[in-house]
């Protein structure tokens, strides 16, 4: 019984990370279509119509930075992240779980000080705008905070399946 309410909140956590794979997902997928578009639109008008439009490449940017930034806890929840696995895959079996729940306890202690630099850093760019779009430059540090709350997610997910792991080992 206490096995079953202890594992309650777990398994209502993971639900809350399986939607948030999704929405990463489908949304950077969404945002990268969008940002291809307005790329090739301004292709098409500066090329074809001899006419540039003054705003596609800003945006593309702003989608540029969205799109990298809410990949981020997907790949991370996935293990599909860039890391440097050399000289750990040559490690007892045990000692790569306690790296890897090392590496998760970084992780999360560094989103954890992300998002209260990217909140920082949203309300210091508020007032000032982009030049071509003109919208308050939060838009595009507004994606730290959100990233590393995914990433937070997925963490904590993955930080107690390695503490499972090295406890059955």
């Amino acid at each position: 019984m206490n096995n079953l309410a202890a594992r309650k909140p777990f398994l209502m956590f993971l639900r809350i990370a399986n939607l948030s794979y999704n929405i990463q997902k489908y949304s950077s997928v969404t945002v990268l279509a969008l940002m291809v578009l307005i790329i090739g639109l301004q292709v098409f008008c500066r090329y074809v119509l001899n006419q540039p439009l003054s705003w596609t490449e800003e945006l593309a940017r702003l989608l540029q930075i969205w799109v990298v930034f809410l990949i981020i806890g997907y790949l991370l929840g996935r293990r599909e992240h860039i890391e440097i696995s050399y000289f750990a895959e040559r490690l007892p079996s045990r000692i790569q779980l306690l790296l890897r729940s090392f590496t998760d306890i970084t992780i999360l202690i560094f989103s954890i000080f992300l998002i209260g630099w990217g909140i920082k850093l949203g309300i210091l760019q508020y007032t000032a705008k982009s030049t071509a779009l003109e919208l308050p430059l939060t838009y595009f540090s507004l994606p730290f905070c959100l990233s590393s709350i995914f990433v937070i997610i997925h963490a904590v997910i993955l930080l107690v399946q390695d503490l499972s792991d090295i406890k059955n080992k």
